[in-house]
C-alpha cells in the first residue's frame, strides 16, 4: 500500500544517516536513493551514456542509477560476493539480485535491531566502492583498465574497517590507544 511504501522509504532515508558513516558516503547513498548521478540519458553527455566497462566486453547497456550500482557485471559480482559474506557471518538469506537489498540496502523482514547498524556499514562501504569505480571509470580513458570486482571488496573491506573503529571508538569513549592494542 502506499502508506507501507511511505514508511519504508522514510526508514531507508534515515537508515543512511548514521555517524560512524562519513559524510561522502552518505551523500552518494543518498544520490543512489533519489537517483540523483548523472547517469543516464537524461543526465549525463551523450557520449558518457553507455557503461564504459559493459562496452569494453562488448555489450552495450544504457548506464543508469539501476545498472551501474547493482546491474553491471562486475558490480553484480561484487554484490554476490559482499552478501554471500554477509549471509555466512549472520546465517540470514539475502538475495544479491534484488534490487531492493542492493539499491536501496532493504533488508526486508530479516532486518533487526542486533545486525542493523553492521549492515548499514556494510552497504555504505559497498556503495561508495561502487560510486568510486563508476566515478574513476567515467574519468579514464579505454586504456586505464577499470576496477575489478575483487579491488572493489578491498575497498569496501577498508571503508568498513574505518567505520566500525569510528564507531567502536565513539561507543568508547574515543580510547584508540585500547583499539590498537585489541
Amino acid at each position: 500500500s502506499p502508506i507501507d511504501l511511505a514508511v519504508r522509504m522514510k526508514r531507508l532515508f534515515a537508515a543512511i544517516r548514521h555517524p560512524a558513516i562519513p559524510q561522502r558516503m552518505q551523500d552518494a547513498m543518498y544520490k543512489t536513493l533519489v537517483s540523483g548521478h548523472n547517469l543516464g540519458r537524461k543526465m549525463a553527455k551523450e557520449w558518457e551514456v553507455r557503461c564504459r566497462q559493459c562496452h569494453r566486453e562488448g555489450r552495450r547497456v544504457i548506464n543508469s542509477v539501476e545498472h551501474a550500482y547493482a546491474g553491471c557485471v562486475r558490480v553484480a559480482h561484487l554484490w554476490r560476493m559482499v552478501i554471500a559474506r554477509w549471509n555466512a557471518a549472520t546465517c540470514q538469506t539475502l538475495d544479491p539480485t534484488d534490487k531492493r537489498t542492493t539499491l536501496l540496502g532493504d533488508r526486508g523482514d530479516q532486518d533487526d535491531a542486533l545486525t542493523r547498524d553492521l549492515w548499514r556499514f556494510t552497504f555504505a562501504a559497498t556503495v561508495w566502492a561502487v560510486h568510486r569505480a563508476t566515478r574513476a571509470d567515467a574519468q579514464c580513458t579505454d586504456a586505464y583498465g577499470a576496477a575489478t570486482a575483487e579491488a572493489m571488496l578491498r575497498d569496501v573491506r577498508h571503508e568498513l574497517r574505518n567505520m566500525l573503529k569510528s564507531a567502536w571508538a565513539a561507543r568508547r569513549g574515543s580510547n584508540t590507544q585500547w583499539w590498537k592494542a585489541w
